[in-house]
């Protein structure tokens, strides 16, 4: 009986997703050198002098 009822409920599961559509992204973020950095406190042309670790942005999207 569990084995019917797991069977019932994947193929539920998979004809309720089959258009669901997915898409997944990921970029670096490329942060020229010397830019100025905003938002840091009182100091006035705070400068970016060097790439300690990369920064990346991922998306996804379900439709």
């Amino acid at each position: 009986m569990k084995t019917l009822l797991t069977a019932l409920a994947v193929t539920t599961a998979v004809s309720a997703f089959a258009n669901l559509r997915v898409g997944v992204a990921e970029k670096e973020l490329d942060v020229p050198l010397f830019a100025e950095l905003y938002g840091y406190g009182p100091y006035d042309e705070r400068r970016q002098m060097e790439i300690h670790d990369p920064l990346y942005v991922r998306a996804y999207s379900f439709a």
